[in-house]
């Protein structure tokens, strides 16, 4: 796991709950490293993890919860630092549909050793978007989360809601995506 998204926890930690809160998470986790990261170093997953349970029993908000709040905080926490300049990306569905072919991509140019998830989609409607997360470690949570923040970002009203499946896993989700922005453009007829 890169090290900007661990950095990007604390400064969600430290702005939400306070530098007392974050210090009681690090000192809890008995990080191997003492919870120390460099934005470009990788980590293992299992800090992430590990942070996000003990943070979890100091503040009385479940990991889930905790890691889907992150993840809105973290879309804009990297665009702080990586804007999207592409005409081409006018609204999130533009942008969740260029996950894997144009952002991941990015991101592997500039952090080669990044492991980042695999998204496909289906446009159900022209306001409505069907998107499947899959990885090996277990962040559909934040990647609900950051779909929330994409949202937010272009200003965009959205509906989020998993689907049922037969076991829930935190390493594979699927996302219906009802974007109630889009819902109220004219038709061009």
């Amino acid at each position: 796991m890169l090290g900007v998204i661990l950095t990007g926890l604390y400064d969600l930690v430290e702005e939400t709950f306070g530098l007392e809160v974050l210090d009681e998470m690090i000192v809890s986790s008995d990080l191997a490293n003492d919870g120390i990261y460099s934005g470009i170093g990788t980590y293992p997953h299992s800090d992430m993890v590990r942070l996000v349970q003990n943070l979890s029993l100091i503040v009385n908000i479940t990991s889930e919860e905790l890691m889907r709040i992150y993840g809105a905080h973290l879309f804009k926490f990297l665009m702080k630092s990586h804007s999207i300049n592409d005409p081409m990306l006018a609204n999130c569905f533009d942008l969740l549909s260029q996950l894997d072919t144009l952002i991941h991509v990015q991101v592997r140019k500039l952090y080669p050793q990044a492991e980042v998830p695999a998204f496909s989609y289906e446009l159900i409607a022209k306001d409505t978007m069907r998107l499947v997360y899959c990885s090996d470690r277990p962040f559909a949570s934040v990647a609900h989360g950051l779909i929330e923040g994409s949202g937010a970002y272009f200003g965009e009203q959205l509906i989020v809601t998993r689907e049922p499946e037969k076991e829930q896993s935190p390493c594979h989700a699927v996302f219906i995506i009802k974007n109630i922005s889009l819902s109220e453009v004219p038709n061009e007829n």
